[in-house]
Parts: structure tokens; sequence; C-alpha cells
């Protein structure tokens, strides 16, 4: 069966790149030809090249930091020939998802409709999309506001979907209030991705401590603890992808395969992202997570599920207790590959 991918696969994110990945992986390994449906809205497409327009101020002042942006842009292109992928469609009308015999949308926030950089594009929800099959796999609404009417293109896309599972509770909060009855929630993608034959392979000697997540995620009090704890430890602080203005190094130009081998070869991680949270996990690092309001919904069904609440850091002082107490790495992977067979079994039978 020849199987199209709707997601956000260009995106300069480790988590984004690594779930359209693991999606495609996902889908070969069940038997199908999985192909990345290569669309993205003009919004979506422009939004990180756009900074200088949104942040004159800073571009003016801090152009290190659009150079920044774009260097990582640029090494996160450089992998995009990993990705079995359509021809580039520009124009939702335009895609020819008609060519396939099943559509997957999701994982990522491709549910998010709040989102103005993502474009609110009626497509992820199936508008426009004409497969035969139309399935969606643990896609995400983010942080929207349930609260608030919900757009009439969510309303008449989500109820033409054969097959829905989504990622976490506020989307499945979403779907249930628009169909009338709740998805089953699986893993995310990246959770069954297998990090033995990755097509680059990255190893690093230095002693470090990675830090990763967008800097408006990490407090004053968090960034002094991070760096006094890091002092003691005779040990650089790495910040990797996003730059911090107080860690010893930022490696911003790292693509998302170069992303894994960082963290594979840090000695702690400290992290308030999900794809971080979810490597970490996989990989046995010693390491913390901090909630913050940007990322805790998507990332607190997760340390729930797998019972792993002893790494999170829920106080800048309780960091270092944190990063030095052993945890479970094996039961943690045996429950994380757990749900990754959920999720497979779902896709196979949705696709079936």
């Amino acid at each position: 069966m020849r199987v199209g991918i709707l997601t956000f696969h260009t995106v300069a994110n480790p988590g984004a790149y690594l779930q359209a990945y693991a999606t495609m992986k996902t889908l070969e390994e069940i038997g199908h030809e999985a192909v990345l449906i290569d669309y993205t809205n003009w919004r979506h497409r422009y939004s990180p090249w756009s900074f200088p327009l949104l942040h004159p101020r800073t571009f003016l002042t801090h152009p290190r930091t659009w150079m920044m942006i774009h260097q990582r842009e640029r090494a996160f292109a450089k992998c995009q020939k990993y990705l079995n992928k359509t021809s580039r469609f520009v124009r939702r009308s335009a895609v020819s998802s008609d060519a396939f015999d099943a559509i997957v949308v999701g994982s990522d926030i491709v549910w998010n409709y709040e989102g103005r950089a993502l474009g609110r594009d009626p497509i992820y929800f199936g508008i426009d999309l004409h497969a035969p099959r139309l399935i969606a796999f643990a896609p995400s609404c983010g942080n929207v506001n349930l609260s608030r009417p919900v757009p009439k293109y969510v309303r008449m896309g989500l109820p033409r979907f054969h097959a829905i599972a989504v990622r976490d509770d506020r989307t499945a909060d979403l779907v249930e209030r628009v169909i009338g009855r709740r998805p089953q929630l699986i893993a995310d993608p990246t959770f069954g991705l297998t990090l033995e034959g990755l097509p680059e392979v990255h190893t690093f000697k230095e002693e470090y401590l990675m830090v990763y997540g967008i800097s408006a995620t990490v407090d004053t009090e968090t960034q002094k603890a991070v760096s006094a704890f890091a002092r003691e430890k005779r040990l650089k602080t790495v910040a990797v992808c996003y730059p911090h203005d107080w860690v010893d190094e930022n490696c911003v130009s790292a693509n998302p395969f170069e992303w894994l081998g960082r963290m594979q070869c840090a000695r702690y991680v400290f992290t308030t992202a999900l794809h971080g949270t979810v490597f970490a996990l996989k990989l046995g690092k010693p390491f913390a997570l901090r909630y913050s309001p940007q990322m805790e919904s998507k990332i607190r069904p997760v340390i729930a599920a797998l019972g792993r609440q002893d790494r999170v850091c829920s106080d800048a002082r309780q960091l270092a207790h944190v990063l030095e107490t052993p945890w479970d790495c094996p039961s943690t992977r045996k429950a994380m590959d757990a749900m990754a067979d959920e999720a497979r079994k779902y896709l196979e039978h949705a696709l079936a």
C-alpha cells in the first residue's frame, strides 16, 4: 500500500524531523511504501525567515541570533535527503492526495489551529484530502484553548477520518467534543525509533552537560542551578539547536542526528522539551526535566504514563538531586517499547 504522510517534516526542530522520520520507518517496517507529502503552506514555510520583520530590534542589536537561526535551517535542510518525499506542493489544492491508498496525518502539533506560525491550515484536518483512507497518527492540538469555539473546518474535517488516535488528553478532549467519542491515546512515533542504523552517527568525547529547550522556557533560577551543577562537576554547559546566552557553548547548527549524538554522549541532560525528555528516557541518561507553561501539557502525559515523575525538577533547588538520582532505565525502556508496539498495531489495524 502506498501511504502518504502529512506532518511538519521541514521544521528545524529535532523532534519534528525525527517524528516524521520515525513514522516513515514504522510504515516501512509493517510493509508499506511510505512517502512524505512535501507540502507546507507559505506562512509555515517562511516563518523561520521572518525573524528580522517580526523582531526588528533584536535583529539589529543581536544579528548573531539571526545567523544562528539561519545555520540551523541549513543544517536541517541537508537532512531532507533521508526522507522519501513527493514533489513539492505550495498550495493545498495542488496536493495530489488521490495518488495514495491512505494518508496518515501526524504526529506533532499539526492540529494546533490557534498557532499563527503554523498557518491554521485545514488540510491537516482532512480538508481537500481525497485518499481512500484517512488516518490520524498521534497528532496534538498543543495548547489550544478548548473553552473557545472550534473553527468550522475542524468540525467539518475530523469526522472524515477513518481512524483517530492522538498523543495527549487535550487533543482527545478536542476530538471527543467534535465527533462525540473519545479516541485512543498512543505514544509519539519517536518511541519506536531504533537508534541503530541511523543515516548519520556522531560521537563527542568532551565532557559536558547538554541543555535542550527554547530559551524562554528556562527561568533565571534554573539557569543558575544548571550552571552551578556543571561547575561543580567540571563540565561545560552546551546548548544544542536552541541558543542560550548563559551557557558555555551554543551548538545551534546541529542537525537532528547530531542532536541525538550530542545527547547520547552527554554526561547529564537538562531539558524543558517533549522530545528532549523522550530521547533522554530512551538513552537512559541522567537527566532533569523542568516543566514550563509552553510545554507542560505535551510532556506531563508522557511522564505520567511512564511513572517517571522522579525526573521532574519542580524547583530549581532540586536540580542537583534529580540529576544525581539513579533511575530504572531498563523498565522504562521496556514500557516505551510496549507503547511503541501498541502504536504500531493501531497503525497496522487502521491500514488493514
